[in-house]
Protein backbone atom coordinates (compact mmCIF):
# COMPACT_ATOMS: atom_id res chain seq x y z
CA UNK A 1 0.00 0.00 0.00
CA UNK A 2 2.67 2.39 -0.69
CA UNK A 3 1.09 5.84 -1.13
CA UNK A 4 -1.73 4.82 -0.16
CA UNK A 5 -3.86 7.37 1.68
CA UNK A 6 -6.18 6.20 4.48
CA UNK A 7 -9.07 8.84 5.31
CA UNK A 8 -10.91 8.72 8.87
CA UNK A 9 -14.44 9.98 8.60
CA UNK A 10 -15.27 11.31 11.97
CA UNK A 11 -19.13 12.11 12.45
CA UNK A 12 -20.58 14.49 14.59
CA UNK A 13 -22.86 11.73 15.86
CA UNK A 14 -19.88 9.31 16.71
CA UNK A 15 -18.76 12.02 19.03
CA UNK A 16 -21.35 11.78 21.03
CA UNK A 17 -22.28 7.86 20.88
CA UNK A 18 -20.75 5.80 24.19
CA UNK A 19 -17.60 3.98 23.50
CA UNK A 20 -18.91 0.66 24.59
CA UNK A 21 -19.00 -1.09 21.55
CA UNK A 22 -22.73 -2.31 20.49
CA UNK A 23 -23.76 0.92 22.60
CA UNK A 24 -25.81 3.64 20.79
CA UNK A 25 -26.97 5.63 23.79
CA UNK A 26 -25.23 9.76 24.29
CA UNK A 27 -21.76 9.60 26.31
CA UNK A 28 -22.56 11.37 29.53
CA UNK A 29 -19.18 10.89 31.03
CA UNK A 30 -15.21 11.07 30.24
CA UNK A 31 -12.88 9.20 32.34
CA UNK A 32 -9.58 10.11 33.59
CA UNK A 33 -7.19 8.02 35.81
CA UNK A 34 -5.10 8.72 38.69
CA UNK A 35 -2.53 6.50 40.53
CA UNK A 36 0.24 6.43 42.58
CA UNK A 37 3.93 5.34 41.17
CA UNK A 38 5.27 2.72 42.98
CA UNK A 39 7.99 4.13 45.31
CA UNK A 40 9.18 5.00 48.42
CA UNK A 41 8.54 7.38 49.98
CA UNK A 42 8.87 10.63 48.83
CA UNK A 43 9.69 9.05 45.23
CA UNK A 44 6.34 7.91 44.93
CA UNK A 45 4.73 10.22 42.41
CA UNK A 46 0.74 10.99 41.71
CA UNK A 47 0.17 10.44 38.16
CA UNK A 48 -2.68 11.41 35.93
CA UNK A 49 -3.69 10.08 32.77
CA UNK A 50 -5.96 12.06 30.45
CA UNK A 51 -7.91 9.28 28.68
CA UNK A 52 -10.16 9.00 24.99
CA UNK A 53 -13.15 7.23 26.68
CA UNK A 54 -16.64 8.77 27.07
CA UNK A 55 -19.35 6.77 28.21
CA UNK A 56 -23.14 6.78 29.00
CA UNK A 57 -24.40 6.41 32.27
CA UNK A 58 -24.96 2.40 32.23
CA UNK A 59 -21.07 1.50 31.34
CA UNK A 60 -18.97 3.69 33.56
CA UNK A 61 -17.73 -0.09 35.10
CA UNK A 62 -16.83 -0.98 31.81
CA UNK A 63 -15.13 2.22 31.21
CA UNK A 64 -13.08 1.55 34.65
CA UNK A 65 -12.49 -2.10 33.28
CA UNK A 66 -11.62 -1.37 29.66
CA UNK A 67 -8.56 1.29 31.57
CA UNK A 68 -7.03 -1.17 33.53
CA UNK A 69 -7.53 -3.76 31.35
CA UNK A 70 -4.00 -5.75 31.32
CA UNK A 71 -3.18 -4.62 27.49
CA UNK A 72 -4.05 -1.28 28.61
CA UNK A 73 -1.50 -1.69 31.98
CA UNK A 74 0.94 -2.75 30.06
CA UNK A 75 0.88 0.12 27.93
CA UNK A 76 0.94 2.39 30.55
CA UNK A 77 3.61 0.54 32.76
CA UNK A 78 5.62 0.84 29.23
CA UNK A 79 4.98 4.59 28.62
CA UNK A 80 6.14 4.86 32.54
CA UNK A 81 9.50 3.08 32.31
CA UNK A 82 10.50 5.22 28.39
CA UNK A 83 9.87 8.09 30.67
CA UNK A 84 12.45 7.09 33.59
CA UNK A 85 8.99 6.65 35.96
CA UNK A 86 9.28 4.12 38.82
CA UNK A 87 6.06 0.95 37.62
CA UNK A 88 2.95 2.26 38.44
CA UNK A 89 0.84 1.38 41.11
CA UNK A 90 -2.66 0.21 39.91
CA UNK A 91 -3.96 -0.84 43.22
CA UNK A 92 -3.96 3.23 44.31
CA UNK A 93 -5.94 3.73 41.00
CA UNK A 94 -8.41 6.60 40.88
CA UNK A 95 -11.12 7.40 38.11
CA UNK A 96 -12.40 10.66 37.90
CA UNK A 97 -15.59 11.12 35.90
CA UNK A 98 -16.54 14.41 34.13
CA UNK A 99 -19.83 15.03 33.15
CA UNK A 100 -19.55 16.07 28.84
CA UNK A 101 -21.00 19.35 27.20
CA UNK A 102 -22.46 18.22 24.60
CA UNK A 103 -22.37 21.38 22.56
CA UNK A 104 -19.10 22.56 23.95
CA UNK A 105 -17.98 19.05 21.83
CA UNK A 106 -19.67 19.95 19.19
CA UNK A 107 -18.15 23.45 18.53
CA UNK A 108 -14.71 22.28 18.97
CA UNK A 109 -16.03 19.62 15.99
CA UNK A 110 -17.19 22.25 13.99
CA UNK A 111 -14.02 23.98 14.54
CA UNK A 112 -11.78 21.49 13.98
CA UNK A 113 -13.49 20.87 10.28
CA UNK A 114 -13.01 24.43 9.13
CA UNK A 115 -9.58 24.40 10.27
CA UNK A 116 -8.84 21.27 8.31
CA UNK A 117 -10.76 22.80 5.16
CA UNK A 118 -8.45 26.06 5.36
CA UNK A 119 -5.75 23.82 5.75
CA UNK A 120 -6.41 22.13 2.87
CA UNK A 121 -7.37 25.19 0.69
CA UNK A 122 -4.03 26.55 1.65
CA UNK A 123 -2.04 24.08 0.28
CA UNK A 124 -4.15 23.22 -2.81
CA UNK A 125 -3.23 27.02 -3.46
Amino acid sequence: MDGARVTIVMTERSLHQCHKHGCDAQVDWSVDLTFLSRGLGAFRRRISCNSTVKVCGAHTQHAMEFILSPINRERITRWMKAENYPPPDFETAEFEFKRLDHDEITRRFRDSLMAQREDQENHAA
